[in-house]
Formats: C-alpha cells, structure tokens, sequence
C-alpha cells in the first residue's frame, strides 16, 4: 500500500519558473551541495550555473530554508488532516522564522554562466526564491573564472554529450574544469556528468564518486578533492 502525501514531486520548490536546456532536478542539486562537503559559511562557486538551481539549493540550506516553504502537499486536502490545518500553518510560520533567522546569517555564494539569457534566469529564480541579493550571479566564460578569495568548493553540473547532443564540446568543458581546478590552489570541485571519459579529459582521477541518474541518464558525480597544483 502506498500514499501519495506530496502531489506534485518533491523537486518542485516552486522557484524555478522556466528553464533553459537541460535542467537539473532541485532534489538532485541539493544532493550535490550535501556531497560536496562544502559547509556553510564557506565560499561556494558554480561556474556553470544555468538558472541557478545549485547555488538557490545551496543557499536555503546556508539559511535553513525549509525547500517545500512555499508550496503546498497533497495530504492538505485529505479530510483527516483539513481539521488540523491550523498545526500545519504554524509549521510553516515556525519554518520562516527559521528562514528570516537564517536569512541574518553571512553566505558566500556565486555563480556564472557563458549564456546571458540562462543567467537572467538565475536572477529570476534567486528572487522567487526569497534570496535576492544573496547570490552573485555573473555571465562570464569558464575559461575567464578566477577567484582571489580564501578556497572553496566548485560545485558544476556542465553540458554533457548525451544531454545536448555535442559530445565534442562536454570534452573541452571537462578539460576546462581541470584547468579551472588547476589554477586555484586548495580548492575541491564537484562535477556531475554523463561523460564516461569525464576524467581522462578533466586530467585526473576523481577522489570520489557517485552514480546517479538524470532523469534516464546515467550520470556520475566527480569530487576531485583540494589541489595542491598552481
């Protein structure tokens, strides 16, 4: 016997609005901040953000945002529960108490992305999310981003070939992500990719990994750990 209490899946946060090619799941972005090891309070960069989807679920865990605040549960409707409503509302005002608490605390998060419309995006999200003016959002090459603060975590989720059909392309960016690494010293990054040979053209083997899949893409989750390299 199985009861549906959500309704609409789970990864609806009810921020993201509209999407360019080839989202990533929310549910599937906070997993990948939890992984990472980045820890909040620390410099967070996604240089390949997209619309933002990493860098929004990294930033309401940094805040202790509830991620389904803002939407509503199947199990509201049932008539067992109608009764109760009021419980379920002071939930929800415990829940953004602990958001505008959270909200006071600092969080260091970034992103940036070669597509300016995906960016504008981002900035749409970040606002529907309740988190404007907290991340810092850039169009910018990857091959241009440098960063001259203490060391952090790259968390990436770059175009892969089996997703946008240009599988010539996810090598060069696999590539880039190991020179990005490469020039920044004391930095773990964390990429999410489809590309079987992600780590022959990144230039080394992941410290970690993970296999998950994206939608009915089997994917692995690289984690190359701090390097040493300059």
């Amino acid at each position: 016997l199985t009861i549906d209490t959500s309704g609409t899946g789970l990864h609806k946060r009810g921020y993201r609005v509209c999407d360019v090619a080839a989202p990533i799941k929310e549910t599937l972005a906070a997993a990948m901040v939890q992984l990472s090891f980045w820890k909040a309070g620390r410099l967070l960069v996604d240089p390949c953000c997209g619309t933002g989807t990493i860098l929004i679920e990294a930033a309401f865990i940094a805040t202790s945002r509830a991620p389904g605040l803002t939407r509503r549960f199947a199990m509201e409707a049932w008539p067992v529960v109608n009764h109760d409503y009021e419980k379920i509302e002071e939930i929800r005002r415990e829940a953004r108490l602990k958001f505008e608490e959270g909200l006071k605390r600092p969080i260091n998060i970034s992103g940036s992305d070669i597509n300016p419309e995906a960016i504008e995006l981002a900035r749409r999200h970040v606002k529907q999310a309740g988190l404007e003016g907290r991340i810092r959002l850039s169009v910018r090459d990857l091959r241009d981003v440098t960063i001259v603060d203490e060391p952090g975590v790259f968390i990436a989720n770059p175009p892969y070939g089996e997703r946008l059909d240009n599988s010539r392309a996810a090598h060069a960016i696999a590539k880039q992500l190991g020179i990005l690494q490469s020039r920044h010293p004391g930095w773990t990054l964390c990429a999410f990719s489809a590309d079987m040979g992600f780590e022959r053209e990144y230039g080394r083997r992941a410290t970690r990994r993970r296999r998950y899949y994206n939608g009915r893409i089997e994917c692995e989750y690289h984690i190359f750990e701090q390097s040493t390299r300059g």
